[in-house]
């Protein structure tokens, strides 16, 4: 069973170039005396890993150095074990000669938002600067520095034709060189330790690098550098990494155990077979003395069944993709389905977890609303003065290791420490307050005076939603009731419709979180072991890859200086602006037009504005990231298109259209058509070269790395855009068949000419499968009889009192040009009340 995942992930390797072997370049790289010596100090320092090969040259140009597998290694198999002795952490730093002054300088080390990193880095360059003397000295030896674009010249950035890479390579550099700076200076105030001369930007760069292309940190104790482990190469398989304690970890009386022992024991954990790799003879004899029930049961291991429900899976979807377009209409089994029907099941591949590096929120600014709010829980504001105190330091009640190391001041309370974090970046902002707006009515008062039309400004409780689509239901608070009633609808059909496939759709079980309580620094027992998952093997002879996240290109390239040529992660990012009082600023710019036109003046939409009306308009305004994939309809920007559009529609089923799904075939054909412009106007005005010039660039064997990996950036984005281009231009005449009222699914499954081939259509209508069930049931449901009559008028009487409070309130600005609506803002209103009340 487990040869179709060794077959899948052969065919995705072949297209990376990375399933070559160059036997020469390989033989050559294994003499060098760097990597002997390697060896030799891994196996002194403890650290075991039989099952692979190192160092392997991969490609047809044997560029790529990585590991390959020497014999078989199964779903959820610990195949590289790395003693804690070696791991780089906080421990070891703190613990180390130079730990005094992480503890002395800690608006540096600790406070600023990057302080674990500058950590690493500091010791990492510390220790290089002791050349032979340092523990690591044949470990640093064998690291490569990586060609992050920080590094790039000019020229070579502008080749990316990607205008928001290259504002953040620009933030990179500078962060880049304040770092270097800060801990130059830092190092510079300690010459009996630290030779300054040996401490050059230099051995920085090597130190920076090592630090940030490959730690580790996510579900660890602290941020960690693992010699070896990290000379894996990242590719988008499943893997995983564990801390395993080969003491505890077969342990089958767990009596004897004090709490902090069982912290260790989680479920996805005890899943992994962290034995059937861990060979070696003194282990075995030990291990066969105490635990003979885990190595009966490595030796009879079968395949885990979450891999064969995800192979069972696998070749379900593969199955619906087999499907001819005759098949799919007249075959028995699938005349009476529809496409959303079949069995082609989503996978957690087909997602990525880059929306919040990429998410951009707020009037100004670009960091994250998740940024923000991590920033604002760890770190502390710091004066340029300001002597560092105790009570700077936060100390939880149950103080935990790392913490008690940071709450003894070395150099005592008068000590005064000079201030360097000056130097480094300003601290990221505060995390924003965000407001919706509406119109009321109020009266004065004391309650006898007529309503009057304000506009209210109301605070969203809480952080503002991520979710585009909710923001924009935000915007247009008069839908809102609408939008919720369809959505509770939705929800409804969706849990029946999931019915169907729940057997194969069932998430993975929750894990316990672990508590590392039960971690020392230094453990002979105590291993850092990289796993596979349960969705991959590797077979004798193929490269072994650690996943470094479901990352875009432009991540991978920003943070770690190269890219894919397939990458199923990736994806095209543009922002939208939201603006929450576009009522106002239209009827602002009517006003001015009208005005000018008296005065016989030409007006341009947008200009005039005071200082105060453009703070205003920041004010009104958040801007959301709109990121499009490859093989995904893009919902989101159809979402945008369809809130700006309400703002002008005037054709039919007006009252019953929505922001979140589509309802009415001609408003969708407005949407998709908008949706083609708007995504040919990016692709003219973003990329200056044409794909198929890229295309022929490529084929240059002798292309320089930056110039490739540049045109291999942006040629993965023009496919990004083309390919959504033509998913709208294939929708937009599935949409016009839809008026003549003839079959539904015949209607889509029919060839659109131009744009596709006969064995293109059963992918090209699963791509659109969501979408299309969404039509028919909004149709059915809002358009036909679904809705009792009473709700109907309900929605219509709604829509008519909004209108006409809309109309009265125009007729009577028209009637007094000079009188604006007045601005009520609830905050203000209740600052004035506790004011009031002491």
């Amino acid at each position: 069973m487990v040869d179709y995942l060794i077959n899948e992930l052969s065919d995705r390797l072949e297209i990376e170039d990375m399933k070559f072997i160059h036997w020469e370049k390989t033989r050559e790289l294994q003499s060098q005396p760097k990597y002997i010596n390697f060896h030799i100090w891994l196996k002194e320092q403890g650290a075991r890993y039989d099952s692979i090969e190192y160092p392997v040259a991969f490609g047809k140009g044997g560029h790529l150095v990585g590991i390959a597998a020497k014999r078989d290694i199964g779903p959820e198999e610990s195949y590289i074990y790395i003693p804690s002795k070696v791991i780089i952490d906080d421990d070891k730093i703190h613990n180390s000669e130079i730990g005094f002054i992480i503890k002395r300088h800690q608006d540096v080390f600790k406070l600023h938002a990057d302080g674990e990193y500058l950590r690493l880095i500091f010791f990492i360059a510390f220790e290089i600067s002791k050349g032979e003397k340092s523990l690591w000295a044949p470990y640093f030896e064998i690291t490569e520095e990586s060609d992050l674009p920080c590094y790039w010249e000019d020229k070579d950035i502008q080749e990316l034709e990607d205008e928001l890479l290259k504002a953040e390579i620009k933030d990179y550099k500078e962060e880049y060189e304040a770092e270097f700076e800060a801990l130059y200076e830092i190092a510079s105030l300690y010459p009996q330790l630290i030779d300054i001369n040996n401490f050059t930007e230099k051995q920085f760069r090597k130190a920076f690098t090592i630090t940030v292309t490959r730690c580790f940190g996510w579900s660890l104790p602290s941020t960690m550098v693992v010699p070896f482990a990290d000379c894996a190469n990242h590719f988008i398989i499943d893997n995983q990494y564990e801390l395993f304690n080969s003491k505890l970890h077969g342990k089958q009386d767990k009596s004897d155990l004090t709490e902090s022992e069982l912290k260790y024991f989680t479920q996805i954990k005890m899943r992994i077979n962290c034995y059937k790799h861990f060979t070696e003879d003194n282990y075995k004899t030990d291990q066969q003395q105490n635990n003979e029930n885990a190595i009966e049961f490595d030796l009879n291991q079968e395949v885990p069944y979450k891999t064969k429900r995800y192979i069972r899976k696998l070749k379900m979807r593969e199955e619906c993709l087999k499907l001819s377009t005759k098949e799919f209409l007249e075959d028995d089994k699938f005349k009476e389905k529809q496409i959303w029907e079949l069995k082609y099941l989503s996978t957690s591949d087909e997602e990525d977890n880059d929306s919040s590096e990429e998410e951009e929120s707020g009037s100004e600014g670009n960091k994250s609303d998740q940024e923000e709010l991590k920033a604002s829980e760890t770190k502390t504001e710091i004066t340029l003065n300001q002597t560092l105190d105790q009570t700077l330091i936060d100390v939880s009640k149950e103080p935990t290791a790392i913490d008690k190391i940071w709450k003894d001041d070395i150099g005592g309370k008068d000590d005064i420490v000079p201030q360097i974090a000056k130097k480094l970046r300003p601290a990221k902002k505060k995390q924003r307050v965000y407001f919706t707006y509406s119109y009321d009515n109020k009266t004065g008062e004391s309650g006898q005076e007529p309503k009057k039309s304000v506009v209210v400004k109301k605070r969203v409780e809480g952080r503002q939603p991520e979710n585009l689509i909710d923001l924009l239901v935000m915007q247009k608070h008069y839908m809102y009731e609408q939008e919720q009633r369809m959505k509770i609808l939705k929800d409804q059909d969706d849990e029946e419709w999931s019915k169907i496939t729940e057997e194969y759709n069932s998430s993975e079980e929750d894990d316990d979180e672990e508590n590392f309580s039960w971690y020392n620094d230094g453990d002979a027992n105590t291993f850092f072991v990289l796993c596979t998952k349960y969705k991959n093997v590797y077979k004798k002879g193929q490269q072994v890859f650690h996943c470094y996240g479901r990352r875009t290109n432009r991540f991978l390239l920003l943070n770690y200086g190269f890219c894919l040529n397939n990458n199923k992660y990736n994806s095209l990012s543009f922002r939208a602006w939201i603006n929450f009082n576009w009522q106002r600023a239209r009827e602002k710019d009517q006003i001015k037009k009208k005005q000018a036109e008296k005065e016989g003046k030409p007006y341009v939409e947008g200009t005039g504005s005071s200082d105060s009306d453009n703070d205003s308009q920041k004010n009104d305004r958040i801007s959301k990231i709109i990121r499009l994939k490859k093989n995904r309809l893009g919902e989101d920007i159809f979402a945008y298109l369809r809130a700006n559009l309400l703002n002008t529609y005037k054709g039919k089923n007006l009252e019953y259209l929505l922001v979140s799904a589509p309802v009415d075939a001609e408003f969708e054909m407005l949407v998709v058509a908008c949706t083609i412009n708007l995504l040919k106007g990016l692709n003219s005005s973003r990329f200056k070269t044409p794909i198929e010039e890229d295309q022929r660039l490529l084929q240059d064997p002798n292309l320089p790395i930056r110039l490739r990996f540049a045109i291999l950036h942006r040629i993965n984005a023009k496919e990004i855009l083309n390919a959504n281009i033509k998913q709208c231009e294939i929708l937009m005449r599935i949409l016009a068949r839809f008026q003549d009222g003839r079959l539904f699914k015949l209607q889509y499954m029919r060839i659109v000419e131009d744009f596709e081939t006969e064995e293109e259509i059963m992918i090209n209508r699963l791509k659109l499968r969501k979408y299309l069930r969404e039509l028919v049931v909004n149709q059915k449901r809002v358009l036909a009889v679904a809705l009792d009559s009473d709700y109907i008028q309900k929605v219509k009487d709604y829509f008519n009192e909004k209108q006409k409070e809309e109309d009265e309130r125009k007729q009577k600005m028209e009637e007094q040009p000079g009188e604006e609506d007045e601005y009520y803002d609830e905050e203000d209103e209740e600052e004035e009340s506790k004011v009031q009340q002491k």
